[in-house]
């Protein structure tokens, strides 16, 4: 069972692929550009929920026009944890392991490895464990 220790920590997962989530963009990385300076400033992004600056430099709070961003094409799949009733959101954020996705099915023996991370909603003080995958391969059954 992955628990609070894992946090930030690579992670092995064996189970059974409940439901495969549609594709979708995610920013990685946003840059503000400061309307009374000028100056640029980079967030990088780690949450669903887009992140602004909070102060530049200049003392300027707030109002920050977004100019760039660099995004990432991901999946996600909820796997069922082996010999439990958990399930885990698992992102899939790397073209080969979205590649690797389109040969499994729900229902599928799976084997993921990635670095647990906390999700919390919008203004929940309650969070989700999740996965971000480095390596996901399905599990063959050794036929007797």
């Amino acid at each position: 069972m992955i628990t609070k220790k894992n946090l930030n920590k690579k992670v092995e997962l064996l189970g059974i692929v409940v439901k495969i989530g549609k594709p979708y963009i995610r920013i990685t990385s946003a840059r503000f550009e400061c309307p009374s300076c000028g100056c640029i400033i980079a967030v990088l992004q780690h949450e669903k929920r887009l992140r602004e600056p909070t102060r530049c430099s200049c003392g300027r709070r707030g109002g920050f026009k977004m100019f760039e961003t660099k995004d990432t094409e991901g999946q996600d799949i909820y796997v069922s944890e082996k010999g439990t009733e958990f399930g885990y959101a698992v992102y899939l954020e790397k073209p080969k392991l979205i590649r690797i996705l389109t040969k499994i099915q729900e229902g599928c023996a799976v084997k993921v490895e990635g670095i647990v991370r906390v999700q919390y909603s919008k203004g929940s003080a309650i969070g989700d464990l999740v996965i971000f995958a480095t390596k996901l391969e399905q599990n063959k059954r050794k036929k007797k």
